[in-house]
């Protein structure tokens, strides 16, 4: 869901060809993919052609997809994660995680990020406290 609501920004569709090479799988394992998801009425495939987010697909699509970017906003400017890192471990952090503490991470990252106090000193220290003092 994730990949095809990223590859569908820009675009009301794609392919299956588009899909296999953003994750890395064969197309006949991004077509078995895009069947299921059809089944459960998340996307429209036409055979052959695109695919298409149903509206239950966007709203699904979006909310993993904004979980990736908190995740990964988190392991990058608060945990220091090297970038690369950081993008696989959000992915499997987003799968593996409860709703309820995925709530209370947002709101926690939102906290840090937004609050009164001075984040950028506690991301700092942080780094400091951990020996790294330039971001990587």
């Amino acid at each position: 869901m994730e990949a095809i609501t990223i590859l569908s920004r820009n675009r009301k569709a794609v392919r299956i060809k588009e899909i296999s090479e953003f994750l890395g799988v064969s197309k006949p394992s991004a077509n078995a993919a895009m069947k299921s998801l059809a089944d459960k009425g998340l996307v429209i495939h036409e055979k052959y052609g695109h695919i298409y987010l149903t509206e239950k697909g966007m709203r699904l699509g979006n909310s993993i997809y904004a979980k990736h970017e908190m995740l990964l906003s988190f392991l990058v400017d608060i945990l220091c994660v090297p970038k690369e890192i950081a993008i696989k471990d959000a992915c499997k952090l987003e799968h593996g995680m409860s709703n309820i503490t995925m709530e209370n991470f947002s709101v926690f990252v939102s906290f840090i990020k937004n609050s009164d106090i001075d984040s950028r000193s506690i991301i700092d220290l942080f780094k400091s406290y951990k020996g790294t003092d330039t971001d990587k």
